[in-house]
Parts: C-alpha cells; sequence; structure tokens
C-alpha cells in the first residue's frame, strides 16, 4: 500500500501538470530539428519557443535522451529565443546527441531536439611524399584524410591541377620537372594542406672507363676492368653471345687462358631504371714460345694503408707462373723506383726454379718511413728471354703533432717575476688528429704552469696549429728545466716539448744574500740531512720541510748566528714517523725573504 508521502507527491505532480497546461506553460524545440551534422569547433545556434516561462537551461546528450549528463548553459532568458553553442574541439564523435530545453523553475517543463550527430573535422592523416623514379616513368602521389563531404585538389607551385582531383594523381613528369606539389583536401568540417612534394630524377650510371682489348699468351692472367658511376648496380661479363656463369662483379680475372679464350668480352651494367653495356674488349691468346716463360698473374701489387712506424705484409697466391715448356730459373729481384726501400719481397727465397706449368705464391712487406702515397717496381730477372715486372704501392699514415721547436726558452728572469710565451703545436701529419691531454711534468715546485689553452679535444686537420700560452714564474735562482707532455688520439706515446727558464735575483740583491750559501747534504738522503747556511748578521730563520703534495711535514724556527748555520731533519714528520721516499722543498725564510731548494728523501 502506497505511503501518504507517495501520494501527495503524485498528486502534486497530477496538479502540476494540469496547472501548468492550464496556464499556458510550454517549449519547443525548433533547432536542431534533427540529422544536422556539426563540426568540432564549430559554432551551433540552438533556438527554441517559450510561453510562460522567465529561464531555461540547455542540457546535451550523447545517448539518444537516455541521459543529459552535460549542461551546456545554466540560466537564459527564455524570450531571446536562440543561444550560441561552441563546440569543443575534442568533441567525441557520435550520431546520438540530443538537445534538452527546460524552464529554471519548473523543469518538468522542457522539450528536446531530435538527434543529430558530430562528425570528423577535416584532417590529412598520410601526408604525400616525394618520388625518386627513373626517366619517363609515370608518378602516384596520394594523400589520406579523414572528415566528411570530402574533395581534393592537387597544386602544382600553387596552381590547380585540373585533372588532380581525386585522393591519387598520376601523371608523367618531364625530364626537367623541378615543380614542388601539394593538394588541398576540403570537406563539411573544414580543409587541410598537404606538405609540398616533388619528383627526383634517378640518375643513369655513367661508364667512366670500358674495358680495353688485350693480346697474351696461352698460360697468362688477364684482368678486365670497367669503371663505373652509379647506385645499385649489378654486372654480368659476356664473352661474345655466351653469359659468363659467376662473374658479377666491376671486375673480371681470367686465369690461365687458353687459345679458345679469345674473343670479345664485354659487362652488362644492370640498374633501377634499365641496362647498359660497356664497349667491347678483344682478347687474343697466342701460344708461348718454347722454353722457360715466366707470367706474373698480378701486375699492379697494392698493399693498401698503414700507420707508420707499422708494416703490413700481403700475399698474393700462385702470383708467379712458368707458362713456358722448359723449366724457368728466377735468378734475382729488383726493386726501383724512389720509394724502393720501403717494399720488400718476403717470399720465395730466390734464385728459385719453376717447372712448366707450375706456379708460385709470393709475399710483399709495405714499411714506410714517411708519410704519403708510395709507389715503386719488381722486376723477376730469368734465365729466359723475359723478366716480367709489377707495380708495387701503398699509402703510409703519419699521425704526427708536435712543438714547432724542441724547447720553448723563457731566457733569465728575476724571482717574483713571471713571464708568458705560445708554445706551437702543428699537425705533420697527413690525417687529422686530436690533442686529448697537455701537461707539464714537474718534480715538486710548479714554476711552469698552464695559462690558456683551447677547449680539449683539440682537432686538427694536416698542417693546422694549435697554441697554448705557458707561464714561468720562478721563486728561486737556478736553471729550470720541466717536459711540457702532449697526448693525442692517434700517437702511441707523449710528444714532448723541454720547458726551460733561469730564476735570478735582483740587481739590488748581492752575492752575499743566504741563497747562494745553502747547501743539502747529502741529497738525496737517507736518514739524515743537513740544510748548512751562511749569515753574516745575527737573526731569526723559519725553516720548513713540504711533501710534494704541498704539504708541511716539518717546520721550526730558531736563531741563526753570525757564519755558518746547521740545522738538520730527521726524516720524521711532526708527529714522529717516518716520512716516505720522494721530492721535498726546503722552505727557508730569514732575513725578510723566502728561499726554496729542492732535495730527494730515499730510503
Amino acid at each position: 500500500m502506497q505511503s501518504f508521502k507517495q501520494i501527495t507527491y503524485l498528486a502534486s505532480l497530477f496538479f502540476l501538470l494540469i496547472y501548468s497546461e492550464s496556464a499556458g506553460f510550454s517549449i519547443s524545440v525548433k533547432s536542431p530539428a534533427g540529422g544536422e551534422q556539426i563540426c568540432p569547433g564549430g559554432t551551433v545556434t540552438i533556438k527554441w519557443t517559450a510561453s510562460e516561462v522567465q529561464n531555461v537551461f540547455i542540457e546535451l546528450s550523447s545517448d539518444g535522451g537516455a541521459s543529459y549528463p552535460e549542461i551546456l548553459a545554466a540560466s537564459i532568458p527564455a524570450d531571446d529565443g536562440s543561444w550560441d553553442w561552441n563546440v569543443k574541439q575534442n568533441m567525441p564523435i557520435g550520431s546520438w546527441y540530443k538537445i534538452r530545453v527546460s524552464a529554471v523553475s519548473m523543469p518538468e517543463i522542457s522539450d528536446q531536439s531530435n538527434m543529430f550527430s558530430v562528425i570528423e573535422k577535416t584532417k590529412i592523416t598520410t601526408q604525400p611524399s616525394t618520388i625518386e623514379i627513373c626517366p619517363g616513368r609515370p608518378v602516384n602521389f596520394s594523400v589520406t584524410a579523414t572528415g566528411s563531404g570530402l574533395s581534393y585538389q592537387w597544386r602544382k607551385n600553387g596552381k590547380n591541377i585540373f585533372s588532380g582531383t581525386g585522393s591519387k594523381y598520376t601523371f608523367t613528369p618531364s625530364a626537367n620537372d623541378t615543380a614542388y606539389y601539394d593538394v588541398i583536401v576540403k570537406g563539411y568540417c573544414g580543409s587541410d594542406s598537404s606538405n609540398k612534394v616533388r619528383v627526383k630524377f634517378r640518375k643513369p650510371p655513367e661508364i667512366l672507363n670500358n674495358p680495353t682489348g688485350q693480346s697474351v699468351l696461352a698460360g697468362s692472367s688477364v684482368i678486365f676492368k670497367l669503371s663505373i658511376k652509379g647506385e645499385f648496380l649489378t654486372f654480368q661479363w659476356w664473352k661474345d653471345s655466351t653469359k659468363l656463369v659467376n662473374q658479377v662483379d666491376s671486375v673480371l680475372l681470367l686465369k690461365n687462358v687458353k687459345k679458345s679464350d679469345s674473343g670479345d668480352y664485354y659487362c652488362e651494367v644492370i640498374h633501377l631504371c634499365g641496362t647498359i653495356s660497356s664497349s667491347k674488349a678483344h682478347l687474343s691468346v697466342k701460344s708461348p714460345p718454347a722454353g722457360g716463360y715466366l707470367s706474373l698473374q698480378v701486375n699492379a701489387i697494392s698493399i693498401g694503408s698503414v700507420v707508420i712506424p707499422l708494416a703490413k705484409d700481403t700475399t698474393i697466391y700462385d702470383m708467379l707462373q712458368n707458362i713456358g715448356t722448359d723449366s724457368v730459373t728466377i735468378k734475382e729481384v729488383v726493386i726501383t723506383g724512389q720509394d724502393s726501400p720501403e717494399f720488400q719481397l718476403l717470399s720465395p727465397t730466390v734464385p728459385i726454379t719453376i717447372a712448366p706449368g707450375r706456379t708460385e705464391t709470393a709475399s710483399f712487406r709495405f714499411h714506410p718511413k714517411t708519410g704519403g702515397s708510395k709507389l715503386a717496381g719488381i722486376q723477376f730477372i730469368t734465365n729466359s728471354s723475359t723478366n716480367p715486372t709489377a707495380a708495387f704501392s701503398g699509402y703510409a699514415i703519419l699521425h704526427r703533432v708536435a712543438p714547432s721547436a724542441d724547447t720553448l726558452d723563457f731566457g733569465q728572469l728575476t724571482i717574483g717575476d713571471s713571464s708568458r710565451k705560445l708554445l706551437e703545436l702543428i699537425n705533420y701529419g697527413n690525417v687529422d688528429d686530436s690533442i686529448i691531454s697537455v701537461k707539464i711534468s714537474a718534480p715538486v715546485n710548479n714554476y711552469f704552469s698552464i695559462d690558456s689553452l683551447p677547449s680539449l679535444p683539440v682537432k686538427l686537420k694536416p698542417s693546422e696549429k694549435a697554441f697554448v700560452k705557458v707561464k714561468f714564474n720562478p721563486r728561486a735562482t737556478g736553471t729550470f728545466i720541466y717536459d711540457f707532455e702532449i697526448l693525442t688520439q692517434y700517437q702511441p706515446s707523449p710528444i714532448r716539448a723541454i720547458l726551460k727558464g733561469k730564476g735570478t735575483l735582483s740587481s739590488a740583491d748581492d752575492k752575499k744574500d743566504i741563497l747562494y750559501t745553502i747547501k743539502i747534504y747529502p741529497n738525496p738522503f737517507t736518514e739524515k740531512v743537513s740544510f748548512s747556511f751562511e749569515s753574516e748578521t745575527v737573526g731569526v730563520y723559519h725553516l720548513s720541510v713540504i711533501n710534494s703534495l704541498g704539504i708541511t711535514v716539518m717546520s721550526k724556527t730558531e736563531q741563526s748566528k753570525e757564519g755558518l748555520n746547521e740545522p738538520e731533519w730527521d726524516g720524521k714528520d711532526t708527529g714522529g714517523c717516518l716520512c716516505p721516499s720522494g721530492y721535498y722543498l726546503l722552505h727557508l725564510k730569514a732575513n725578510g725573504k723566502i728561499y726554496v731548494k729542492p732535495f730527494i728523501l730515499n730510503r
């Protein structure tokens, strides 16, 4: 049985409906009328008529009116009769959308539109791309787009193409076509323009050098070579009208030729746009003369590149062949040419005799001393009428970055003053190299220092230079010589230059200064060392010992006496522990001046 509250609610609702109808309350949605296609990001005018209603609110449904989860407008004067809805850019695509307009004071007074759709914006999803073709062949540009009611217009250099009105455009360009192509796609929801693309033409291969004809003796080796410029090439050699099996390189090698090998040889080159052929080279094979006859299977011995100071060996199998009817003896081998000292025959050992029809393998060594291209000739002296020759070639790679001078001399400098000089580093090699580190090897003091240098690593091409600014700041008298080390990317060991400078007293000082009388004995020392100096006056001196890390390990202040002073040190630090072997500095302050001298502890 229904409760009293339920009965009261239903009665009130019934009364309200009866009252609203009798009072003339009504709302009627006029637009959207149903079936419209709405674009994301667009503007839609919602229209309605209302009677006896003051304000309305507008809702959106995406499920055909089953629910209205989104309020588009919360309160609009009903008498306006319309409201512009700015559709979101990311509005979900769908066909079950409805609009509902309701009275603010009485939501039961409402009306909803018929269903309408939200459709995709016009957008290119797959761009056309530049195409590389062979001359005379057709081009097929294509584009893919989303949206409704799409139309296409292809353009050439910005001008419409009459026949280009589909998602694909096919045509055959002229050989000198350098134009840019694009397409404009229009639809119900706007338009989109593609990237600009063009046609590229593949260049046909270009024969640089054709194979040349040869006349040889039977048993010799023959090389036909085609020099050609191009990409994606395959080769096929022919003899007369016969295809040579497995001869698919730009070089054709024929070993131990016979008279039946005589004929015309040419190479067919297959490329992406077709086929071209070399000119024909005629081979004439003659019978060898009676007696021994030495033939070389290879006449050009290319050993390749080697980095100085290394050597490189190469072996050519069956290089030496006796194609005669009798034995032949190689009596000696002569290597000639400016670079001949850098080439060597390793084997076979001569003299050597080769029987008819037999071969010998030869090995060679290339050991260059200077950089660059190297050439030499080799001749095999035999006991027959033939002394065949071959040519050596190789390339020597020289890595050499070095200072322009072995010594950077700062000359004489007064203690306390400083001087700066540029150290010039030059790539004397024939290939690029990089300076990766520089340093000064100092014993214990730092009278020399690097004042400025380029950011490392420094890449140097052949003959290029780099500069390092070095500072000399002596704080003691004497001549100082340090090593300046340069490490490069390819040189196996550091390159060194000498830094040299001399520290002197100023002209105001005389030679009675304490520094001239300081002696350290013994130096190096093992257990005890004496620091002796002479003073003409009584005073106070401060003495300390500093290790190679700059740490003071011993310090004391004492009264100096007139004449000889001989303070000692037992090699222990202030805590009584033995100091390790190494370089140390005596630091003596007397008469308002500081004197420094190095010495060595060697346990």
